[in-house]
């Protein structure tokens, strides 16, 4: 169809422009986050970390400085000291020194500098003595006692328990220095807290650039140092091992140590090399695919549409059975899916509406069938021949009445009717079964006007009244038949009672099933015919209900919708 394709041609050039704009698009969006994931991430990231890492030995610089003091001065320590009892000592000691995040190794030496109290391996307590590192720090605690001295000490020992940083105190009593208290930081501990970041190197060093512990020894020099050239900066582009870095420095606080931590910049620039060569080749293999493939998509795209439009056809032409089978993108199965509940919705309504029809006609023709019954045509007829000698008036009325029904039962215009029109054709019919039955038959109707005034279907009241007679009056002397009739909000109710013979049991029974079902076919049952009209007209909450008692009487109840009297719905 010319149509069809060129609205295929519409969604391939719609496709090859907007996918010539998105690979534009992921071109620039690729460039903007490479140039701020070099010039930004990757510093934000080291100065992040190094952030963290100071703020973490900053903490613990702080609290080991505080903590060495105030342990120092602890009567434990003097006990341990003066008196040989180590136990609470070493209570106290050990669980400092285990509660920190950088666990350290504990040393209690006497004034004569021999080691007392230790949680040291005693093999390594041997290599302690000998270090210089540790003369010094006594040194400095026995030069300045009420200050506590922090440096690097870096004592190899063995067995995993190799330190990197030292804080020693001297013990004081009564002024008088009874002995030294130290805490070493343990390297693997220190490790295990340097290395839980985002850099590829962190490096740790005092104010002369002696380095206490690294991540990777190349930048450190043979004399144990971290030599960069920083340009009087705290962050300057570096080169290690003949790769690029970018570095930060931080030093803490009132101490000599120094953070250095360093993120490599070489592979970040190596991602943005590569991710430049696949941005190309993919947009490369893009075009190629956009160009090759677009008309095939425009075509199966336009598909959805022409199963559409075939089924629009189809249905135009009649063929009511045609269902659209085809599975195709969600916003096209939604319509798909509605089209076809919409012909089952569509089949349904022809199907009630000629059941509706057909119940409509079974109804009239059996009135009709009804009125003229030789049985009742010639009660009528013997009524009149005697009501025309004893009253002209009475008899006139009766042929009038007649005629009325006649012509109400044979009438085929609208299906609905005021309820005064079907009401009058009931006081018709119940005048003549009056003149019939004489005192046998009483009826009263009570019908307000705004009721009467509502739409019905026609012939709803008559087949219930002429059931009443029919059934109710045999073995009865007399029979009285009630039509009332209210407005419940938007409901009408009806109610048809007689006092007649009733109907027994097992027979009511059978009644009430045969209105329950809706796939009955009965061609002599008015009570039935008037219950599916109900239910095809307005839905399964309305309908025809019966009660009755064998020898008291039959009630049937009636409930519609209320629907104002429409032009279309006078009747005739």
């Amino acid at each position: 169809m010319n149509h069809t394709g060129k609205f295929s041609n519409y969604l391939r050039k719609s496709f090859i422009r907007y996918a010539s704009v998105l690979m534009l698009i992921l071109f620039i969006v690729f460039f903007v986050f490479t140039y701020f994931n070099l010039r930004l991430t990757a510093i934000n990231t080291n100065k992040t970390c190094n952030t963290s890492l100071s703020r973490l030995l900053g903490g613990q610089y702080e609290n080991y400085i505080k903590n060495t003091s105030k342990i120092s001065e602890s009567p434990n320590i003097g006990k341990a000291l003066n008196h040989g009892d180590a136990t609470d000592a070493y209570r106290e000691l050990y669980s400092f020194a285990s509660s920190q995040q950088i666990k350290s190794i504990f040393y209690v030496f006497d004034s004569n500098r021999k080691l007392v109290l230790s949680n040291l391996y005693s093999p390594n307590q041997i290599i302690l003595q000998q270090n210089s590192k540790m003369k010094e720090a006594i040194g400095f605690a026995e030069n300045s006692p009420s200050h506590v001295y922090s440096g690097i000490s870096c004592i190899p020992y063995d067995n995993g328990q190799q330190t990197a940083y030292l804080f020693c105190k001297a013990v004081t009593s009564s002024q008088k220095i009874i002995g030294y208290l130290c805490f070493d930081l343990v390297a693997d501990s220190l490790d295990s807290a340097m290395r839980k970041n985002e850099v590829e190197m962190v490096t740790l060093t005092d104010r002369f650039d002696n380095a206490f512990y690294y991540t990777n020894k190349s930048v450190i020099n043979s004399m144990g140092k971290c030599q960069m050239d920083w340009g009087g900066q705290n962050a300057a582009n570096v080169t290690v091992d003949e790769k690029p870095y970018y570095a930060f420095k931080t030093v803490l606080p009132e101490s000599n140590i120094q953070i250095i931590t360093l993120t490599s910049t070489r592979a970040q620039k190596q991602v943005v090399s590569m991710g430049i060569v696949f941005l190309v080749s993919l947009m490369v293999l893009m075009g190629l695919l956009i160009a090759v493939f677009a008309r095939k998509v425009a075509q199966n795209n336009s598909k959805s549409i022409d199963a559409l439009l075939y089924a629009v056809q189809q249905c135009s032409e009649g063929n009511i059975n045609y269902r659209i089978d085809s599975v195709t993108f969600d916003e096209f199965q939604i319509v798909y899916d509605k089209f076809n509940a919409m012909m089952v919705q569509l089949q349904i309504l022809i199907k009630n509406n000629s059941e509706l029809l057909e119940r409509k006609r079974m109804m009239e023709v059996s009135q009709l069938e009804k009125q003229f019954n030789p049985h009742f045509v010639f009660n009528v007829m013997e009524t009149l021949k005697y009501e025309i000698l004893i009253d002209p008036k009475q008899a006139s009325r009766m042929v009038v009445a007649f005629a009325n029904l006649m012509r109400y039962s044979i009438n085929n215009g609208n299906a609905k009717v005021r309820m005064q029109i079907d009401i009058s054709y009931v006081k018709d019919y119940l005048m003549l079964q009056k003149m019939r039955f004489n005192q046998r038959l009483t009826y009263h109707i009570d019908i307000p006007d705004d009721v009467l005034n509502c739409s019905i279907p026609k012939l709803l009241i008559q087949p219930v009244v002429e059931n009443c007679l029919s059934h109710g009056i045999e073995n009865v002397e007399g029979i009285e038949i009630r039509i009332l009739g209210r407005r419940v909000d938007n409901t009408i109710e009806l109610t048809i009672s007689d006092n007649g013979c009733g109907i027994r049991g097992e027979q009511l029974a059978e009644i009430r099933d045969l209105l329950a079902h809706e796939d009955r076919m009965p061609s002599h049952i008015g009570l039935y015919n008037i219950q599916r009209e109900i239910r095809l007209l307005y839905g399964e909450e309305y309908g025809l209900e019966i009660d009755s008692r064998f020898g008291h009487g039959t009630v049937v109840h009636i409930r519609i919708p209320f629907e104002r009297n429409e032009n279309n719905c006078t009747g005739s």
